[in-house]
């Protein structure tokens, strides 16, 4: 009946039938193929590594290799090609010994699995191999170094330590990728930096940071003070959660109503800046600190890439707060934004151009007045579910959800303009990308991709067409409200001897040339930029902009 029925339809239906009979069938085969391949593989992966060979349990528990998470593979095959997407973790505190930073990353990956995890690669695909805590050895993992400050400036010999140390060097294959430096100075007694050197498949900064500020004062508390607060009126709150269902239920659905009328409003914004971005934008080439990496993520390329780290002037975060307040509805990160490109504009002006009205003339004339640059951020996709820090350090703690974030590009205001302008443009541009579709279609290209077509075209993709035309890699991080302690107390009177100063942080540029980590930390912000030589040869002659650029926003702020 059936073949009877489709002779008898008009030549261009039986066309059409052809054609989705073959695309069902192909698609079907394909999908099927890419099933059979990751269950064979990790069925593969379990005959080599599993802990029980012999026995029929494939709970998590019994085996010590896992898959890999979708962003965990990818930054695996970006690092496969020395495309290294490396985090750069700091603190800044008192002198308080390097045994205590041997003793926090003892406690630290004994709890947490994927810090004495490897990649491991069977049929293409990535797992991780876990190391028993036995056969783990803390000493592989964290050294000590001495520096002298330069005329007293300990960040600035920090940093140098930091690039000289080659910051997108591979690490021991067979070991987990991470390591941890205490580093002292010879004649600055008092002061010391721990830094941390991850690779960003073991976990994204958004929870890492969280769960870093959790494990600090679990570890140097007193246990028993902690207990007491745990335990401290659980009656109590349970009336009070009770009393205020209905209320909270309210709330909840005003939310949810709010979250869906703004993702249908900017929707349009959404596809037509992706579209934009893929087929009609190319990459600022001539504007002064863009790289041509377009085709050329390979081993060969990557590996003669070069790194320089800089860090700002830390910045007053209730000066910032009141500044923003009285302008209205704008944030810490439109105001931390606005500096930045600022500092971009004058840094282009003053170093790219010489100063010269001309040659900026020129880049403005292809790019326009406001020269918009592409920055590609981070997005905390846990953010719209909850973020209950216990179940998630749980979940991490088992190896799983270790990156949980959709990387979305924006385009943002680099020229010449006034700033309470461009101050306004960027927050409703952020307003845009928060509140619309943008983070949860970029995730599903994402993992619809991995799932048809694997991770490497994926990265081809996402290389060559999307972060190659975006010039800073941004990441934006609430750093803890109170000080972390850096050591037990040394006893009554004497706590703020061993808590951290300052926390900042930065990220390799992979696709991009340049990255800008932005970190709170009590009561101030601190920017830390990696740039690419090639792109801008000394990001401190940045970093002197930046500061310039802020310290003239607080005298307007003081005289109004």
């Amino acid at each position: 009946m059936l073949p009877g029925i489709v002779t008898s339809l008009p030549t261009e239906l039986q066309w059409l039938a052809a054609i989705v009979s073959v695309s069902i069938i192909f698609w079907s085969s394909w999908i099927s193929y890419r099933r059979f391949g990751d269950a064979n593989a990790l069925q593969l992966a379990k005959q080599k590594y599993g802990k029980n060979n012999n026995s029929a349990s494939t709970s998590s528990s019994s085996l010590s290799v896992r898959r890999m998470g979708v962003l965990s593979e990818l930054w695996q095959i970006m690092y496969e090609t020395n495309n290294s997407p490396i985090i750069h973790a700091f603190e800044y505190g008192p002198n308080s010994g390097y045994h205590l930073l041997s003793e926090f990353w003892q406690s630290f990956t004994e709890k947490y699995v994927n810090w004495r995890s490897v990649p491991v690669k069977i049929n293409d695909r990535w797992f991780w191999r876990e190391i028993d805590i036995e056969d783990f050895h803390i000493g592989d993992h964290c050294k000590r170094v001495e520096l002298t400050s330069i005329n007293g400036d300990t960040q600035k010999a920090l940093a140098n330590f930091v690039n000289e140390n080659n910051m997108n060097k591979p690490f021991d294959a067979e070991k987990p990728h991470w390591e941890a430096y205490y580093v002292s100075f010879t004649d600055v007694k008092n002061e010391a930096y721990g830094y941390g050197r991850f690779h960003h498949s073991i976990g994204d900064g958004v929870l890492l940071n969280r769960i870093f500020e959790m494990e600090h004062n679990l570890l140097w508390e007193k246990k028993a003070k902690h207990d007491q607060k745990v335990r401290q009126n659980p009656i109590n709150k349970n009336k009070q959660k009770k009393s205020n269902n209905n209320n909270d239920m309210w709330t909840k659905l005003k939310r949810v109503a709010l979250i869906l009328f703004n993702l249908l409003r900017y929707t349009p914004w959404s596809l037509c800046d992706l579209i934009s971005l893929f087929w009609f934008e190319s990459a600022p080439l001539k504007c002064g600190i863009h790289c041509d990496y377009y085709g050329k993520d390979t081993y060969e390329h990557n590996v003669q890439r070069k790194f320089n780290i800089a860090t700002s002037d830390r910045f007053n975060l209730t000066d910032i707060k009141t500044f923003c307040k009285s302008h209205g509805d704008f944030t810490i990160n439109d105001f931390g934004m606005a500096i930045f490109c600022e500092a971009v504009h004058e840094y282009i002006f003053k170093y790219v151009c010489n100063s010269d009205e001309k040659e900026y003339g020129k880049i403005v004339k292809l790019y326009g007045e406001k020269l918009y640059l592409r920055f590609f951020t981070i997005f905390n996709m846990r953010s719209l579910i909850d973020w209950d820090l216990e179940r998630l350090s749980a979940k991490y703690a088992a190896g799983l959800a270790e990156n949980d974030l959709s990387t979305v590009p924006i385009r943002l205001p680099c020229g010449d303009m006034p700033f309470m302008q461009r101050f306004t443009e960027i927050h409703n541009l952020f307003h845009k990308l928060k509140n619309g579709p943008t983070p949860i279609i970029t995730s599903l290209i994402l993992k619809v991709g991995h799932f048809l077509f694997g991770l490497k075209f994926v990265n081809m993709i996402l290389g060559r067409f999307t972060a190659s035309k975006c010039t800073f890699l941004l990441s934006n991080l609430m750093g803890p409200r109170q000080h972390l302690l850096s050591g037990p107390p040394n006893g009554d009177g004497e706590e703020q001897r061993n808590v951290v100063w300052n926390t900042f942080n930065g990220t390799n540029p992979t696709h991009t040339p340049l990255s800008c980590g932005i970190m709170s930390y009590v009561d101030s912000i601190t920017f830390t930029m990696i740039a690419d030589q090639n792109s801008i040869k000394d990001p401190n002659q940045f970093m002197e902009c930046l500061n310039a650029v802020y310290a003239r926003q607080s005298s307007t702020k003081q005289e109004n």
